[in-house]
């Protein structure tokens, strides 16, 4: 993954992730960064660190919560369909519920 500042145009490479990214969120103040794809990947910028979540997941979707909460959608057509919070500061994982339960359903990106 890499992380472009955009008035410079400076890039700096995070780390290798693993299969193709869904989506990401960069924190207002720019203190962190997270991708999710085959799993999560959050990146404290300032301090060149790293933690990985989730690694097994097919991630289908993450939604910025609060300074310090991101909410993370595991492929609601598995059966590992699960929506997650993930609290930056603590990098404590919640399970928030199951589903929304998709499988029988037809594919749709939105």
């Amino acid at each position: 993954m890499i992380l472009l500042h955009k008035p410079s145009g400076t890039e700096r490479l995070l780390r290798g992730h693993h299969g193709d990214p869904s989506g990401g969120i960069i924190s207002p103040d720019e203190r962190w960064a997270i991708c999710g794809g085959k799993g999560v990947e959050l990146h404290f910028i300032a301090d060149h660190l790293s933690r990985e979540f989730l690694e097994n997941s097919d991630i289908h979707a993450m939604r910025w919560e609060s300074p310090q909460g991101v909410r993370i959608l595991v492929d609601p057509w598995s059966d590992q369909n699960v929506t997650w919070r993930l609290d930056i500061e603590s990098l404590h994982l919640t399970k928030i519920c199951d589903g929304p339960d998709l499988r029988t359903k037809p594919y749709r990106e939105d």
